[in-house]
Order: C-alpha cells, then structure tokens, then sequence
C-alpha cells in the first residue's frame, strides 16, 4: 500500500513494483491522482489532508489496511511518513510500515539548522551559513554578510520559499516578506547540482543512483524536470559518509552541488524519502523501490558490490526519454530471513 500517491513519483514505483509482480494499493489527497489508475494498481482511495483532518486521515488507512491486508506500507512523500507514523502501532500484525530512519531522524533531517549539525558531524561539507536566532540579530547583521546569499525556511521541501538577496540593505524586507520564523541565512555560488538517491540499512549503504540536473521548473529553486545520471565517486562518497554517520535506514536523497569556481562539492538538502526524479534511478536500472519492498518485514539484504550500469537516460517534464548515462547499483542482493 503507497501513501501519498499524489506524488509526482508515486507512479514509477507502483510502476517498478507491477514489473516485478508486486501489485498495490495506493492512497491519495488527491481523486486523480495518477498513481492509482496504473495498471499495476488494483485499488485506490483517497484520505484527508493532515493539515485539514489528521484522525479522518488515520482512520482511512487503518480501515484501508485491515480491508486489503497489505503486507507492507510504503510512504511516498513527507506527509506519508507521518501518517505512516501515526498508524503504524495500530496496524494489523501481518502488515508493517516499510524501513525508516524513524520520526526522530525525519526531524532532525527536515530542519536545516539541525542537518548543518549532522553534516558537520560526518564531515560533509555545506555551504557557509547563518542561523538567526531573531529579527533583531539578523537586522543587526546585514551590513556584516557577504552577498550574494540565499534564504531558506528551516523547513522545506522542492524548494518553496527559497529567496536569493543581492544587496544587504533589501536582506531584512525580503526575509520579512516571506512566511514564517527566521529564515536560515546561506552563501550563494554558481554550481553543477548532484543528487544522490540511496537505500541503507543502520547506516550500511545498499544501492545507489547519482545524477546531475540539467533543468529546474521552477527556475531556478524547483526541483529537477530534466536529468542524466552520471559517475560521482566524491558524491557517492559523502552521502556515504552522512549516512553511516546517521546510522541511517531507509529511502535517502541528498542534494549537493559543485561549485564552479574551485569544484568543492557541498550539501544543500537531505529528504528523507523518494525524491521528485526517482524515475531517472529506477530508468537507469536502480530499482530502489524493490530493494527498499523487500527489506521490510524482517528480511535483510546483503550486498556483495558495487558495479556500473552502461546506459543512459534522460527524464524531462513532457515524459519523453532517449536510451542513452551510468547509475551505481549494488549487482547481487540476498534475501536473509
């Protein structure tokens, strides 16, 4: 059963499943969410927002699960892990929520200021930022930050609310403008974005996808419409390194980007869940969704390697594709009882 199946990449991992055999259930905000009329789906349904109506949501997937008996839950997005949260104590005994890094560490990761930590922790690098405690601190500051810089919720997703400020005498309205508590304050470079979508088990990384973006909508925050995976040992490397450090379990995407004035290579983001271009890893020969499947339920998966995938593919906005880009992957997985 997936939960948030309005996602915009709920359908490649129902999609992913179907050709495996593996057909599912898919709950939604949404009536038309596109996830639930695959032919790989054999029912669909549709549940409250949790903002609008947390219990109404709850009961819906309870009442979903003891009807299809699932053997396992998949959350999608953000909101489908907190629901998926919230139900787990209460779901029938043969149906599990899928592996998680836990509500705890979803937190800690969501919230900018607390994953700077982290990352500092593992020694991954970021980029230099600042973290206002008031108003009055940042007002204080402005003529002391080198700009250009960008503003950013400490907690967001898909980009939202992201603002970059060129002069310091427009840092305080424009922070203002927005929404919400201080803003974290970061340095602004020009640089090529990374991303790496993983699955680990306590912080042993499993399979791996490494792609660059080529095109954002919307410009120039949003997430990634266009992209080709690529070989990136010093990503993989750092993502590696964080997760280990985390002791992390679970779907994992991190967003870097290289700077291209000196090629340092610093984390802007860390969801922990799919990301919106889990399509292009799945494409690619990196079957996230049937690994992560099949790591529920107490099975546990041993890896022998990491190896090369010689193909490529690009995803774009309007769905269409060309079969030419290499992905990581582990090449043998075993399933323990």
């Amino acid at each position: 059963m997936l939960l948030d199946g309005q996602n915009r990449c709920g359908l490649g991992v129902v999609r992913a499943l179907g050709r495996r055999g593996v057909t599912s259930v898919v709950g939604a905000t949404e009536r038309w969410a596109m996830a639930g009329y695959s032919r790989f789906s054999v029912g669909h349904f549709v549940y409250p927002r949790l903002c609008d109506d947390l219990s109404g949501a709850v009961d819906a997937v309870l009442q979903m699960a003891s009807n299809w008996r699932p053997r396992v839950i998949l959350p999608i997005g953000d909101d489908g892990w907190r629901l998926g949260w919230e139900v787990e104590d209460s779901l029938p005994p043969e149906v599990s929520l899928a592996p998680s890094p836990g509500l705890d560490l979803f937190e800690a990761t969501f919230d900018k200021a607390r994953l700077a930590v982290l990352a500092a922790r593992a020694g991954v690098e970021m980029p230099e930022g600042w973290l206002p405690e008031s108003w009055q601190q940042l007002a204080d500051a402005t003529d002391r930050v080198s700009m250009p810089v960008v503003l950013k919720p400490r907690e967001t997703t898909g980009g939202v609310g992201i603002r970059r400020v060129e002069r310091a005498d427009a840092l305080l309205s424009i922070a203002r403008a927005a929404d919400g508590p201080v803003p974290i304050v970061q340095e602004w470079f020009e640089g090529d974005d990374v991303t790496v979508s993983l699955l680990a088990d306590k912080g042993a990384p499993l399979v791996a996808c490494v792609y660059r973006t080529l095109r954002q909508w919307p410009h120039p925050y949003g997430p990634s419409v266009a992209s080709k995976t690529i070989r990136d040992p010093e990503a993989l490397d750092a993502a590696f390194r964080l997760v280990r450090s985390l002791g992390y379990r679970g779907i994992a995407n991190l967003d870097f980007r290289r700077s291209r004035s000196d090629g340092r290579l610093k984390l802007l983001d860390f969801n922990a869940r799919f990301g919106g271009t889990t399509e292009i890893a799945l494409a690619s020969g990196v079957d996230l969704a049937w690994i992560w499947r099949g790591c529920s339920g107490g099975w546990r998966p041993t890896v022998r390697g990491w190896t090369g995938i010689d193909r490529r593919r690009v995803s774009s906005s309007d769905g269409r594709s060309s079969p030419t880009c290499c992905a990581w992957r582990a090449p043998s997985v075993r399933w323990a009882s």
